[in-house]
């Protein structure tokens, strides 16, 4: 089973990934486990993308992929210069008066480029894991 979120469910799917119940996972700009080395240990292959103008989550990247490194778990774990917070939405979710302040100050928004090579990571990284066998 697939386990894909973003942000909060983002953490979700990363806690998850190591609770063998998932044969993937995937979390875009998600929330670190608080024991991280302990949470990646015999996890699921996990596929990760953050956005380097999101300041929230952009440093979660580099832990992340050592975490996995450390673990000797598969993955793929990618932080697009480009893309901020929410970055492979079709829209800002945001209300418009808001999203010229979101962007600057917590690099919210769409950005349509490293969305389309996001997802298509996304869906090449399912198909391989969870092809039927």
């Amino acid at each position: 089973m697939p386990d894909l979120f973003h942000g909060m469910g983002g953490g979700f799917a990363l806690v998850l990934a190591g609770r063998g119940r998932y044969d993937a996972a995937a979390a875009n700009y998600g929330r670190l486990p608080d024991d991280l080395d302990s949470a990646m240990k015999g996890a699921c292959p996990v596929l990760a993308t953050y956005g380097a103008k999101g300041r929230a989550f952009r440093a979660n990247a580099g832990k992340l992929e050592a975490a996995l490194e450390r673990a000797g778990v598969e993955h793929e774990v990618r932080l697009y210069p480009d893309a901020g917070h929410s970055f492979p939405n079709d829209t800002d979710n945001v209300p418009h008066a808001m999203r010229p302040l979101l962007r600057f100050v917590m690099g919210i928004g769409p950005e349509p480029a490293s969305a389309a090579d996001a997802w298509r990571r996304i869906e090449a990284f399912f198909a391989r894991h969870l092809a039927a066998g």
